[in-house]
């Protein structure tokens, strides 16, 4: 029997032929160092208009289409910022580069007028900085001569034509017992050393800014300093063994703001770091974890996002190995507890003070010896609902994972969870494993993931061995290791995926950011090591150095929410109702296994021949079979199972589209 869920639709967007498919495919590459991938991108945002904005790495040399990033040699890790239009244009870029260390870090987008981009910068000797060559970076670009070692964070803010509307740079450094700032002869004993400062950027490797234009800073593991004894050795000192009493935040080599600890923070303890928009003020700052007891190590800080009310969302990852018993207290929320080779993930949401609000944390009870983590953060439109994304691998299959003290069947799966972003209570999650040897997902650092949940879709980049049952079967060879993004609905439903196949059996080449804008999904990734991925009918092979891509993918069913139901007893039953014109075209069962009943009622009837599109953007026609006045049949029981979209049209030229999804009967959730 047909159920009553319905979605109206008020207004129908009418399809292209070619409604999924990769519209362009856009790579650069350059000379690698040894040892190195110099070309790979970090994130990226889109605005209204569907342009994109990136940021990543990319070596001295490389080139886009024949054009030059970098006009200058003799430079490392340079660090791009590109504007691409949604044509696959390249608008314009800009470039950091220095002979030492530089590494591109995050991007977030202010409204549809200004990207800021984080950045680590060694300013030091020459600096292709953006536009021009500066000779002596310290007077050029920094307003301070105070610091000899300039390794800071840039906060780089641009507006949408590329120019710079400012820039600051931002630094940590140690003050001892006297609140004196430890220089670095205090640690090598050569008093040649007494004017350098043990001054450092940032450590953490992302940010956020709120509604008001805050910045949001998180610093993660720093609250030590190495000592060298007489044999060159070098030892800790902490804040608990009275040699680091506090630290000093710096900006712009002047600015000075003094952060004293609260309670007995360890080294590994992340603190949130509350910048006014330019920087001229620390409104506040908070020690995630307090009073906790052990030597244990925070492995990465993954993603941080903030809410229109000034709340702000946290994925901290951390393990605990080796170790009879370790505990941290958080500040007004219970203890989170830690005992024997436990490790476990945590998401945070704190209010606009820093003070946490929920906390939700994955646990697995079990030796390190794969992964565990929460990757990446995103929220819906309404930020009623906070989504997070990450992955369990184990060899030991036999231990179960737990959400706070629910078990939550994600052992060496893929999956996300759907959380309330107020209440921070789990709502559903969603989960996908491969017929291959683990089916993971993995990202290149911590960083770099990126995911999107827009009209009751979630999209999380992964990749596979084997085949994924997921709502459409992948038909690619089962030792590869083949990228994809998965599409649940909000419920956790899987509804299909993009498949991204390559050739390689023995090394991941990942996709890993996602930005989407209505019909448009762009996808990022790099390719090293002689191999090969598929993006459509667009092949991107590794040509001796490493290789960044981007992608633009056009699903026109994005614009609309997706419907499913997980009624237990017919899961299978549900109607899509469409609404135009007075027209109401009703769709069932949907998702399906064999036939689709189309029902029109107060309209013209349907003509026979209509137009299957599937996941690739393949065209074919179909034919309907006349039931009864108003109601047809489409027998797609040797289609393979996928995702289609399906155009019928009215005895008076009008089109309507409706997403199908087909289940195998073999398929379960």
């Amino acid at each position: 029997m047909k159920k009553a869920i319905t979605l109206v639709i008020l207004s129908l967007f009418t399809l292209a032929a070619h409604a999924q498919h990769f519209d362009w495919v856009k790579s650069y590459t350059g000379s690698d160092r040894p040892g190195h991938v110099d070309n790979w991108i970090v994130g990226s945002v889109s605005d209204s208009q569907g342009n994109l904005y990136v940021l990543g790495q990319c070596a001295h040399d490389a080139q886009i289409e024949g054009i030059p990033f970098v006009p200058i040699n003799n430079h490392q890790e340079c660090i791009l910022i590109a504007k691409i239009s949604p044509n696959g244009n390249i608008v314009w870029h800009k470039e950091i580069a220095t002979p030492l260390h530089n590494t591109a870090l995050s991007i977030r987008m202010i409204g549809d007028t200004a990207i800021v981009c984080m950045a680590g910068v060694t300013l030091q000797d020459e600096v292709y900085w953006l536009d021009t060559l500066y000779s002596d970076a310290n007077h050029q670009l920094m307003s301070s001569d105070s610091l000899d070692d300039r390794t800071v964070t840039a906060f780089i803010t641009l507006n949408l034509d590329g120019e710079l509307l400012e820039h600051h740079f931002l630094q940590v450094a140690f003050l001892d017992s006297e609140g004196q700032v430890i220089t670095t002869n205090r640690v090598t004993g050569n008093p040649d050393d007494s004017v350098t400062l043990m001054t450092l950027g940032l450590s953490g490797g992302t940010f956020c800014i709120d509604r008001c234009g805050n910045v949001i800073v998180i610093r993660d593991p720093s609250d030590e300093i190495p000592t060298i004894d007489g044999n060159g050795d070098f030892t800790l000192n902490s804040i608990e063994n009275g040699l680091l009493s506090s630290i000093q935040i710096l900006v712009d080599g002047h600015a000075r703001f003094s952060v004293s600890p609260q309670g007995m923070p360890k080294k590994w303890n992340p603190m949130l770091l509350k910048f006014t928009p330019h920087f001229d003020t620390l409104i506040t700052h908070q020690y995630l974890f307090q009073n906790e007891v052990g030597e244990n190590t925070l492995d990465h800080i993954y993603s941080m996002i903030a809410d229109g009310e000034g709340g702000i969302f946290v994925v901290v990852t951390e393990t605990v190995s080796g170790y009879d018993e370790a505990s941290a207290n958080v500040t007004n929320l219970p203890v989170v507890f830690r005992r024997t080779n436990l490790v476990n993930s945590i998401v945070f949401k704190c209010d606009s003070a820093l003070n946490p609000v929920f906390c939700k944390q994955l646990s697995m009870e079990e030796s390190m010896d794969g992964m565990l983590e929460f990757h990446s953060l995103a929220l819906d439109k309404n930020e009623r609902n906070l989504f997070v994304s990450g992955l369990v691998y184990s060899q030991h299959e036999t231990y179960p994972a737990t959400i706070d003290s629910d078990t939550v069947d994600v052992v060496n799966k893929v999956f996300f969870l759907n959380i309330d972003a107020v209440t921070g209570q789990m709502n559903a999650y969603g989960k996908v494993k491969s017929t291959g040897n683990t089916g993971i997902e993995r990202y290149f650092t911590s960083w770099q993931h990126q995911m999107c949940a827009e009209n009751n879709r979630v999209f999380v980049p992964c990749y596979y061995t084997g085949n994924l049952f997921f709502g459409a079967d992948s038909t690619y060879t089962a030792d590869h290791l083949n990228n994809a993004i998965c599409i649940w609905d909000t419920l956790g439903n899987a509804i299909g995926f993009i498949d991204m196949p390559t050739n390689s059996t023995n090394r991941v080449q990942p996709c890993y950011t996602l930005s989407l804008q209505d019909s448009i999904l762009y996808i990022s990734g790099f390719l090293e090591s002689n191999s090969t991925v598929f993006l459509g009918d667009t092949e991107i092979s590794f040509a001796g150095n490493s290789m960044a891509y981007i992608a633009k993918y056009v699903d026109t069913a994005f614009m609309t929410p997706y419907v499913h139901t997980n009624d237990p007893i017919d899961p299978g039953e549900v109607s899509i109702t469409l609404v135009e014109d007075g027209t109401a075209l009703v769709a069932y069962p949907n998702p399906f296994r064999q036939k689709v009943t189309i029902e029109v009622q107060g309209g013209e009837p349907l003509t026979e021949t209509a137009w299957l599109t599937d996941l690739t953007g393949r065209r074919q026609q179909v034919r309907l079979t006349a039931e009864a006045p108003g109601r047809y049949t489409l027998d797609l029981t040797s289609r393979p199972q996928a995702t289609y979209l399906l155009t019928l049209t009215t005895a008076d030229g009008r089109q309507h589209t409706v997403r199908l999804l087909k289940q195998s009967d073999i398929f379960t959730r």
